[in-house]
């Protein structure tokens, strides 16, 4: 905006801009006067002009934070991860948590060839496993941990 640039003093900018309820010295005695005659200027069409006073104008001058309390990155447990498979939620009962069934890694010398093929298939976990490791894994929605 070109009132707003350098050079311009505040005095200068209310008088160009003859504004009904600032005089010359309420301007030199409130240094914020130029911002809040500047975004009056600018035109908020259709809105009713409020009477500048020194709270209204220190109020439209602070911006509000837009993050009130910082939160903290949460973290994956590994030893979940690795042991578990996620699959794509169901939208009924969440996501599905598989994990490989145990005793499949040596000793298999004596198992039939058909509980060995059985140990591959992966189980499901039940709905207290299901509950913990929604808890451990708490980014289990997000589309990289499929």
């Amino acid at each position: 905006m070109a009132g707003l640039q350098r050079g311009f003093s505040v005095l200068s900018l209310a008088a160009s801009h003859s504004h009904p309820t600032l005089t010359a010295t309420q301007t030199r005695s409130f240094p914020f006067a130029a911002v809040a005659i500047a975004s009056q200027i600018r035109g908020n069409a259709g809105t009713k002009k409020k009477k500048l006073s020194a709270v209204v104008l220190r109020n439209e001058v602070k911006v509000a934070s837009k993050r009130k309390g910082k939160h903290y990155k949460l973290k994956n447990h590994r030893g979940a991860l690795t042991r578990w498979l996620i699959k794509s939620p169901s939208y009924k009962r969440g996501p599905v948590f598989k994990r490989a069934q145990a005793g499949t890694s040596h000793l298999n010398r004596k198992n039939r060839s058909w509980k060995t093929r059985s140990k591959r298939r992966r189980v499901e976990a039940n709905a207290q496993q299901t509950k913990l490791l929604r808890r451990l894994i708490p980014y289990h929605r997000k589309k990289y941990m499929r």
